[in-house]
């Protein structure tokens, strides 16, 4: 049996118990994802799987993969609470390939589950001085984050002739998820030809790392600074 509720905005909370059916698939699943999904968007999913979960019959378990890929691009966040021990092991395996962040839970900590839900991983702080966009990026960045972001940076950079850039990745802690990666890739490659000067200021091996490889990808000049003050100077120089 699948029920599911939606306390608030785009969570969802998806309970599974017993025998898994055709009929919970296409009555109350998905239909109910649907709704949700096209009032407000993108979807963050709780799903809590009980003890007394007994699996899926053969065609359950073909609809669970067709709404998979039907709804991939749909799903901001996803946090399974279980303690069935073979479907813990099997989201450890696939949960890298998800286009959204997944975490794993156990039954006992479905509020931290919820709560993780609702709280934002990441961040980006933007600040203009002395025309240089200064960006400091906090924390794991998600691919909701991307949406308004290059909207964002396009509009700071409005109005000028080559963009100077200091980017602070010292709180930066990576992309939670594939899909965040790839709209990170599209954003650099989406600007690469406005970017006069972009200093990235650091204070990891893997940080100066990424900034090799941004500068093979960037038309403008690129640097790696520890120092803020001196990753200022260079990008406004």
């Amino acid at each position: 049996m699948i029920e599911v509720n939606n306390p608030t905005g785009n969570l969802v909370i998806i309970t599974i118990t017993g025998q898994v059916r055709v009929e919970d698939y296409e009555r109350t699943l998905v239909p109910r994802l649907h709704e949700i999904s096209e009032e407000q968007g993108g979807l963050r999913a709780l799903i809590v799987i009980d003890e007394g979960f007994e699996g899926y019959d053969l065609g359950a378990a073909w609809d669970d993969a067709k709404l998979g890929a039907e709804m991939w691009s749909f799903w901001e966040r996803c946090a399974l609470a279980t303690d069935v021990a073979w479907i813990r092991t099997s989201m450890r395996a696939f949960a890298p390939l998800f286009p959204c962040p997944v975490k794993l839970f156990p039954l006992a900590e479905v509020e931290d589950a919820r709560r993780w839900l609702e709280e934002s991983l990441g961040t980006v702080h933007f600040e203009m001085t002395e025309g240089v966009l200064h960006l400091r990026v906090i924390g794991e960045l998600e691919s909701r984050i991307y949406d308004e972001l290059g909207a964002r940076i396009d509009d700071a950079l409005a109005g000028g002739d080559g963009a100077r850039l200091v980017i602070d990745v010292r709180e930066f802690t990576g992309w939670h998820g594939i899909g965040a990666f790839g709209h990170h890739l599209s954003l650099i490659f989406g600007h690469r030809n406005v970017i006069e000067r972009a200093a990235l200021l650091g204070d990891a091996k893997w940080q100066k790392a990424l900034s090799r490889v941004a500068g093979r990808v960037i038309r403008g000049k690129t640097s790696y600074f520890t120092d803020e003050a001196e990753a200022r100077a260079w990008a406004a120089s």
